[in-house]
This record gives structure tokens, C-alpha cells and sequence, in this order.
């Protein structure tokens, strides 16, 4: 796919590129992006880069399905634990409000 800016307040976060497994019925997800930022509002912007129909790989299409806006874990709130998937059996009794298996 091409390449896919991410950025918060015109501050670049990550450029995504190169995903190619996935598909609708099962997508494929990236590792979280981190980004401080004070109380307000804020504009995250998404750009897609420039791709030449004459490149390998960029004849086709990609879909940004979904993002995903979670607050970091500080007086309270929810907090994001990555798990191994070897490890996966310490999840069992915990109190969580979401799992995804997300493929390494």
C-alpha cells in the first residue's frame, strides 16, 4: 500500500506503509502509536502519500478502516497492557474490557 502520514497539530506521529495482509472481514492492525497532549482540542490528520502505478506493489488500493483514540492509564483510566501471545494464559481471571489479538 502506500504510504500513510500520521500526524497530530501538524506534528508527525509515524508514516505507515508496506501493509499487506488483511482484509475486511479480518484486518490487520498496527502497533499503537504514543503522543502526549495537553487538554483541548486537536487535529489529527491523515495523509496518503503519492504512489506510482509503475512501482511493484502499488497497483492496489488500501483502507483505513479504523482509528483508535484510547487515553494513557493515569488516575484511573484505562491502560493498554501488550501481552505476548506465549504469555497468553495470564489473561485468563483479569478484569478487562477489551482483548485483540494482533498478529506479530
Amino acid at each position: 500500500m502506500p504510504a500513510i502520514g500520521v500526524s497530530v497539530d501538524g506534528r508527525p506521529l509515524a508514516m505507515i506503509s508496506g501493509q499487506l495482509s488483511g482484509v475486511a472481514t479480518d484486518p490487520e492492525t498496527i502497533a499503537p502509536l504514543r503522543v502526549g497532549l495537553a487538554a483541548g482540542l486537536h487535529r489529527l490528520t491523515i495523509t496518503r502519500g503519492a504512489s506510482s502505478l509503475l512501482a511493484p506493489g502499488s497497483g492496489g488500493s488500501a483502507i483505513l478502516n479504523s482509528i483508535f483514540l484510547t487515553p494513557v492509564g493515569a488516575g484511573g483510566q484505562a491502560t493498554l497492557h501488550v501481552t505476548p501471545a506465549a504469555r497468553w494464559r495470564s489473561l485468563c481471571g483479569a478484569r478487562l474490557e477489551w482483548i485483540e489479538v494482533v498478529p506479530s
